[in-house]
C-alpha cells in the first residue's frame, strides 16, 4: 500500500507537473519534524526523571536530618521545650555545666568545623560507605530550619507569630510540676477531653515543631517539617534506675571522678552522673564505665527532699537520741498512710487501731541542728524516716532485712555524711542528700541495699551498691528505689514520640 502511494506520487502526469517534488520534500520534513519531536520528548522525561531522582536523593537526606536531630533532643531533652534561638542563650539551658551545644554532636560529620547544631547556617555532611570499600562517601548535607516549641498545638499551620512557650515543663527535676505557669504536667493528656478539665487542661498539647533542610550532591535541595509529640515518660526513672546518683557540677570534681569511683559494684543498677555527656569539655569528659557499672550521663538534678505535710502533736516537742530505735517517743509523726498524705477533714488518728501493727505505720524522726555521730540501729520492723540538718556518721549496720524502704535517711542543707567501715557492713537504706557529700572510710566492705543519691560521692573503701526492688507492705506499692515517701509526685523529663505531620515545604 505505501509503494503504490509512493508510486502514484511519483507518476509523471502534465497536470501534475511541479506538484510532485515539492509534496516529496514537505513529506520529509514532517518526518524529520516528527523525529525531533519524540528527541525533545524523551530528552524531557529523561530530565525530568534525573530531577526526580535528584529531588528524591535531597529528601531522602532532609529525612534523615529529621532523625538525627531527634536524637539530638532525646540526648539533650531540656532543648525540647525552648525555641532553636534559646538553645545557646537561655541561662536553663547553658546552665548545663557540660551540654552547651557548643561541640559536635557525637555521630555528626562536622567538616572540620565544630559548629552548634542550632547553627541554621550549617550544613552537616551525611557520609556513607556506598561501595564497599571502607571510605564513607559524601551522600549529601542537611541543616536546622528551625525548631520552635510549641504547648497548645496551635502554631504549626498558623501564619501569625508563635507564641513564646518557652520553659513551660518541668524537665530538671522529678518533683510534682508546681512552679512553671501551668498544671499540666499532673495529669494524663486526652486529646479528646473538653478543654479545661482535668483531660484537657489549657488544650495542652507539647510538641516541638522541627524543621529540617536536605541537600544531595548534585545541589538540589528538598525541605521537610514534622511535629514531634513530648509526653511525660512515666517509665523514665525506672529506666534510669540510679543506684548512686551523683548530683555534683563542680566540674574539677567531675573531672577528678572521671574512673575514679573506687572499689565499687554495682549490681541491678546505674551509676548517674549529672552532666557529663560532653567529652572533651573542660571537666566535663564522661566518667567511663567500671566493670561492674553503667554511668548514665543526665541533665536533670537530684530530687530534692521535700518536707513532711504536716506533724502529729503528741510527739512534736520530744527529744531526740542519738541512737534511733522506733520505740523511742521521740518521733516526728507516726501514719498509717505509706508515703505520707494529709488525713481527709475530720479524721483522727489512733495510734492504738492504725498502728496497732507497728509495721503499718511509718515513724518520723526529725533531728534539726544535730550533728548524729552514732546512727546504730533501728528496730528492723517498722518503716522510719530520719530528717538530719547536720553531719552524720554510720559505723554499724543499719536498717532493715525486709526492704530499704523500711529506713530513709534525708541529710538537708549541706551535712556530711561519713560512712565508717573495718569489717563488713550493711546498711538497708535509702540515703538521700542532694547538698552533702558522702565519704567511705576504711579497710572493709560496705554493702548498700537500697539506693544513694548524693552531691558528691568519695569512696576510699570497698562499697557494693544494690536498688532494692522489693515491694513493701503498704498503700504504696512502687518498688522502693522508685518511690519513696517524701517523693510521691515525679514528673519525669518530656520524651519525644515519633515524628507525626510530615509536610513537604518550598525550600526558604
Amino acid at each position: 500500500m505505501k509503494l503504490l502511494l509512493l508510486k502514484t506520487l511519483l507518476q509523471r502526469r502534465a497536470r501534475d507537473e511541479g506538484f510532485t517534488l515539492p509534496m516529496v520534500i514537505a513529506l520529509g520534513f514532517v518526518m524529520i519534524l516528527l523525529g525531533m519531536t519524540n528527541i525533545v520528548k524523551s530528552s524531557e522525561e529523561n530530565l525530568n526523571a534525573i530531577t526526580q531522582n535528584s529531588s528524591s536523593d535531597a529528601l531522602a537526606v532532609a529525612e534523615v536530618g529529621i532523625t538525627k536531630y531527634r536524637e539530638l533532643l532525646n540526648q539533650n531533652r531540656i532543648l525540647t521545650i525552648y525555641n532553636d534561638d534559646q538553645w545557646n542563650t537561655n541561662a536553663n539551658v547553658t546552665g548545663q555545666a557540660c551540654n552547651d551545644l557548643t561541640t559536635t554532636p557525637t555521630g555528626w560529620e562536622d567538616g572540620g568545623t565544630a559548629t552548634a547544631p542550632n547553627d541554621t547556617t550549617k550544613w552537616w555532611e551525611l557520609r556513607e560507605d556506598t561501595d564497599g570499600d571502607g571510605t564513607d562517601e559524601l551522600i549529601g548535607e542537611y541543616r536546622l530550619v528551625s525548631y520552635q516549641y510549641d504547648i497548645d498545638d496551635d502554631d504549626f499551620d498558623s501564619s501569625t507569630p508563635p507564641t513564646n512557650n518557652n520553659g513551660q515543663f518541668s524537665p530538671s527535676d522529678d518533683n510534682a510540676n508546681t512552679t512553671d505557669d501551668f498544671t499540666f504536667n499532673d495529669v494524663t493528656y486526652d486529646p479528646l477531653g473538653v478543654i479545661g478539665t482535668s483531660n484537657s487542661p489549657e488544650g495542652y498539647n507539647p510538641t516541638g515543631i522541627l524543621t529540617v533542610q536536605g541537600r544531595s550532591t548534585d545541589g538540589s535541595e528538598a525541605q521537610i517539617k514534622v511535629e514531634i509529640p513530648l509526653r511525660i515518660n512515666q517509665n523514665d526513672l525506672e529506666n534510669l534506675d540510679p543506684a548512686l546518683w551523683i548530683g555534683s557540677t563542680d566540674t574539677t570534681y567531675l573531672a577528678n571522678l572521671n574512673g575514679n569511683l573506687g572499689s565499687l559494684t554495682v549490681t541491678d543498677g546505674n551509676v548517674v552522673i549529672i552532666d557529663a555527656a560532653s567529652a572533651g569539655s573542660s571537666g566535663c569528659s564522661d566518667p567511663a564505665d567500671g566493670a561492674s557499672y553503667t554511668v548514665i550521663s543526665d541533665a536533670r538534678e537530684v530530687p530534692s527532699i521535700s518536707s513532711i505535710a504536716s506533724k502529729r502533736t503528741e510527739a512534736v516537742n520530744a527529744g531526740i537520741n542519738n541512737s534511733i530505735p522506733v520505740t523511742s517517743p521521740a518521733v516526728l509523726g507516726k501514719t498509717d498512710d505509706d508515703p505520707y498524705v494529709t488525713p481527709p477533714s475530720g479524721a483522727t488518728f489512733d495510734e492504738d487501731i492504725h498502728c496497732a501493727n507497728i509495721s503499718d505505720c511509718r515513724y518520723y524522726y526529725d533531728l534539726s541542728a544535730t550533728d548524729i555521730t552514732a546512727v546504730t540501729e533501728t528496730d528492723g520492723i517498722a518503716k522510719v524516716t530520719l530528717y538530719v540538718d547536720g553531719n552524720l556518721n554510720i559505723n554499724q549496720d543499719l536498717g532493715s532485712n525486709v526492704s530499704s524502704s523500711y529506713l530513709e535517711i534525708y541529710v538537708t542543707n549541706s551535712g556530711s555524711i561519713t560512712i565508717d567501715s573495718d569489717s563488713t557492713n550493711t546498711i538497708n537504706a535509702l540515703i538521700h542528700a542532694p547538698e552533702s557529700q558522702l565519704t567511705v572510710n576504711g579497710t572493709g566492705t560496705v554493702k548498700i541495699n537500697g539506693s544513694v543519691w548524693v552531691d558528691k560521692f568519695v569512696n576510699n573503701a570497698t562499697v557494693e551498691i544494690e536498688p532494692d526492688t522489693t515491694r513493701i507492705s503498704s498503700l504504696n506499692t512502687a518498688p522502693s528505689y522508685k518511690l519513696y515517701s517524701t517523693a510521691t509526685a515525679r514528673t519525669p523529663r518530656p520524651l519525644t514520640g515519633s515524628p507525626t505531620n510530615w509536610v513537604r515545604e518550598e525550600v526558604q
